[in-house]
């Protein structure tokens, strides 16, 4: 049983962890590029930090939960290293948006697809490295 819950846990902490560590390295990134351009205010920015983070468990979280579930079947051999983690995040990243873009997930991942891959790929990428970062403690583990 305990076996069980190892396993379970990189796809909770993948759909759960995931998409909060993009939505904020989205918003950190809408805040530098405020103070270097000066566009909108940062109290905008403030406002608009719940919208990031909504958005990216929109977009994010079904990325993650592949991604989690690919982490989880690397774990059935051994346990995960950092290289695993981002690999399982743009390979799930690629394969979403590989089927976004033949158009079975409707015209909005089908533009999202297109246009904004390399973005949701870097994304993906930090949020992988993070929720790596945060968890890598809880990893040294061994069957049996």
């Amino acid at each position: 049983m305990r076996n069980i819950f190892r396993l379970l846990m990189p796809i909770v902490i993948a759909v759960a962890l995931g998409p909060l560590i993009a939505g904020l390295a989205v918003w950190v990134l809408a805040v530098a590029t405020n103070i270097y351009t000066g566009a909108p205010s940062i109290a905008d920015l403030f406002a608009m930090s719940w919208v990031y983070t909504v958005f990216a468990y929109v977009v994010g979280g079904a990325i993650a939960l592949l991604a989690g579930i690919l982490v989880s079947i690397w774990m059935i051999w051994r346990p995960p290293n950092a290289i695993v983690v981002i690999a399982a995040a743009a390979i799930a990243t690629s394969a979403y948006l590989a089927v976004g873009a033949l158009g079975f997930l409707g015209p909005v991942e089908l533009n999202n697809a297109r246009n904004n891959f390399l973005f949701v790929l870097v994304a993906a990428i930090v949020a992988a490295a993070g929720c790596w970062l945060l968890t890598r403690r809880f990893l040294n583990w061994r069957w049996g």
